[in-house]
């Protein structure tokens, strides 16, 4: 199934937060960003990621991508 985000907390901060997105069929996630910037995966499973903002992130999309597809937020 095609992973869906519905919710990230907190919706913004500055460089080193973490974040947690809550989703749908998000477990073995392989790559998170923020508007594009590459992010660690802290964490997942099928219905969390934790992530941190990384250095050069702006605002803008998350993106989290699986075997099974590219949700995005």
């Amino acid at each position: 199934m095609t992973p869906q985000i519905a919710d990230e907390n907190p919706q913004s901060g500055p460089v080193g937060t973490r974040v947690t997105v809550t989703c749908f069929n998000l477990g073995g996630a392989t790559k998170v960003a923020f508007d594009g910037t590459a992010a660690p995966i802290i964490s997942d499973t099928a219905t969390t990621v934790v992530t941190q903002v990384p250095a050069g992130a702006t605002t803008g999309l998350i993106t989290i991508t699986t075997h099974a597809g590219t949700a995005t937020a």
